[in-house]
């Protein structure tokens, strides 16, 4: 059962994408149909691709679980909860970046801003969601995360 679902949309990602597809265009229509396919039909292609790939991130909390889900779905990752020790509220370095990335300490998952969500493992290992509200995500997680350890008589208070 899903107790919070929230979809970020990358605004700044898909005005930047939109301003390559637009140049795309207007290049596909100024050059002659044997000049048009390499260049411009690869652009517009890889940028269409990574706009239905990485355009929006939305991020589901269950009981036992945190969906992380990027465009349409097909890239996506989901954490059991029970492997996790603590949340909170972080915020990126901006050379952080959007996307999937390696950042110190564990894994960030985001399409714009600075905000996240830390969960922490026992390992110090942390998985780190971009998200326009915070507070709102945090407060799903904590309240999963002592669900899910009261569950397994694990849990020291958060």
């Amino acid at each position: 059962m899903e107790t919070y679902r929230h979809t970020q949309t990358g605004w700044l990602m898909l005005a930047c994408a939109a301003v390559i597809l637009g140049f795309s265009v207007w290049v596909l229509g100024e050059v002659s149909e044997a000049e048009r396919f390499p260049g411009g039909v690869i652009a517009f292609s890889v940028v269409a691709v990574l706009v239905v790939l990485f355009g929006w991130l939305t991020v589901i909390v269950s009981e036992d679980k945190v969906d992380i889900r990027f465009g349409v779905g097909l890239i996506r990752k989901r954490y059991d909860l029970k492997d996790f020790v603590d949340v909170q509220v972080v915020r990126n370095r901006w050379y952080y970046g959007w996307g999937i990335r390696m950042v110190p300490k564990g894994i960030l998952y985001n399409v714009s801003g600075l905000d996240a969500v830390e969960l922490k493992r026992a390992n110090a290992k942390a998985v780190r969601i971009g998200t326009d509200e915070p507070q709102e995500l945090k407060r799903a997680l904590r309240e999963a995360l002592n669900m899910v350890h009261t569950e397994h008589n694990d849990w020291q208070s958060l």
